[in-house]
């Protein structure tokens, strides 16, 4: 990226900086600041100001001051960001954007033990998703995911069984629609957690039937799953079967201590 202090940074060069940065580089937050912060004065120059690009350097600048500890300048740019790509819907701002700004957002409220803020944070970003007709992103999964262990925790157990059906519901379809092994992974190690915490809310409720004929169906649910997955990608066989073991087993094992308390 090339950029004369003053002038307009090249906005294609300024994004394939900005993305090398977030996927390869592992530069210092605060070196990698004292680059980013002036390019961003510039951008008060620039014709396309309070768009994508302007939007992906303000997020980028937040995410080094989070990683400097400093959660304060993360929130004050990730909501900067969160505006430029809100109020400009009609220019070329990427609204998916949001979902993942807004889940950040809610980790960094996390950090400075603001629960509230943080939940509405998590439910913006559940909200763009729906919104945007994206649920299986990653980011909703994961802020499902966050809103299931919120209920859990606060003993609101009915609310946790709904954000936990939602949660696996777009966490496999989130794997069904990854090639990537690590990706596939997430998304199933996402949608195998949801299930867990709601058979686990379903006994502290004393639903005791209804816990094992969901783990019944679950069992044949999940070997189609597998099965569908496996069927459309060159992996052995032999894994359909390990996968699923490993997948009641997990669910199995984690029911110990709350079973042995009946």
């Amino acid at each position: 990226m090339t950029s004369v202090l003053g002038q307009c940074p090249n906005r294609d060069s300024l994004w394939k900086r900005l993305t090398y940065l977030v996927d390869y580089a592992n530069i210092p937050p605060a070196k990698e600041l004292t680059e980013l912060l002036p390019v961003l004065d510039d951008m008060n120059n620039c014709p396309y100001r309070n768009d994508s690009t302007h939007a992906f350097l303000l997020r980028r600048i937040g995410a080094n001051y989070f990683k400097k500890g400093d959660c304060l300048e993360a929130i004050r740019y990730y909501r900067e960001s969160i505006k430029v790509t809100s109020e400009n819907k009609n220019k070329s701002v990427r609204q998916k954007d949001l979902i993942l700004s807004y889940y950040f957002l809610g980790v960094f409220y996390g950090s400075l033990n603001n629960v509230s803020e943080k939940m509405k944070a998590l439910d913006s970003c559940i909200a763009y998703a729906r919104r945007l007709n994206t649920p299986s992103d990653i980011a909703c999964v994961a802020a499902l995911y966050q809103k299931v262990e919120y209920y859990f925790d606060i003993g609101d157990y009915q609310r946790c069984i709904e954000y936990a059906i939602m949660c696996e519901k777009f966490a496999l379809e989130y794997a069904s629609h990854e090639t990537e092994k690590r990706n596939v992974e997430v998304g199933r190690q996402n949608a195998e957690s949801s299930l867990l915490w709601r058979v686990k809310a379903l006994l502290v409720l004393k639903e005791y039937d209804q816990a094992e004929k969901l783990l019944t169906n679950k069992l044949e649910e999940y070997k189609k799953w597998v099965s569908t997955i496996i069927s459309g990608r060159s992996i052995p066989k032999w894994q359909n079967y390990n996968c699923t073991r490993k997948i009641i087993s997990r669910l199995i094992f984690s029911l110990i201590p709350p079973l042995s308390g009946i």
